[in-house]
């Protein structure tokens, strides 16, 4: 019914590198956006002189929270010798997080670009026009 608002079904990433295992994307709700918004606003701060000094988030970790946020599922086994998902679909966000932070970071750079083709106004900016590049 709403499929001319938004993307309603999951979108599935395979890896460009292991074609056997894939990443589902699930379509943001409102509530997913404004924890983005909020996140974005947030940042962390250091100090400076005794002043606290806001440092925005580095992209890896917009990058970690985009794609925790919008996780749908994924087929990468536990295991050579258990088949079973490293994560359950239902997995919470620090699960997610915390089995992304143990990834290589291109790994984690191609499902976020995935994810910003995926879905208007996530994953990795890029000037106007231009697609996002791995």
């Amino acid at each position: 019914m709403f499929e001319k608002y938004a993307i309603l079904d999951a979108v599935v990433h395979t890896f460009e590198k292991l074609p056997e295992f894939n990443w589902k994307i699930r379509p943001p709700t409102t509530k997913d956006e404004i924890a983005l918004a909020r996140y974005l606003m947030g940042g962390t701060f250091v100090v400076v002189d005794e002043q606290k000094v806001p440092v925005p988030h580095a992209n890896i970790e917009i990058a970690l929270f985009e794609v925790s946020t919008l996780f749908g599922g994924t087929n990468i086994p536990k295991g050579e010798n258990d088949p079973t998902p490293v994560l359950a679909d239902n997995a919470s966000v620090a699960e997610i997080t915390a089995f992304l932070e143990s990834l290589p970071a291109p790994v984690v750079m191609e499902i976020w670009t995935a994810l910003g083709k995926a879905v208007p106004g996530w994953g990795p900016k890029t000037p106007a026009g231009e697609a996002p590049k791995n």
